[in-house]
């Protein structure tokens, strides 16, 4: 459990950090690390507006974290038979 914490706390802290690199790279690059970014995604929910688009990203994040877990428990549940 410690190490699962670390690494998310890493992987949000990365995440985080990809706002402040994206402008120095610049074309495409920034795009992309821009749409991956946490931070572009909530300054519209701190702002007051409700989007479309930050709710699909955050329940797709979300979906594909709790299918990856249901596949690790049911790994070790027919590992383990």
């Amino acid at each position: 459990q410690i190490i699962a914490a670390i690494v998310s706390v890493v992987g949000l802290l990365l995440m985080w950090l990809l706002q402040g690199i994206a402008p120095g790279l610049g074309g495409i690059w920034a795009k992309i690390l821009n749409w991956f970014s946490l931070y572009s995604r909530t300054e519209d929910f701190f702002s007051g507006i409700l989007s479309l688009g930050p709710i699909v990203y955050y329940l797709s994040f979300s979906a594909v974290f709790v299918f990856l877990a249901i596949r690790v428990i049911e790994k070790r549940r027919w590992s383990k038979g």
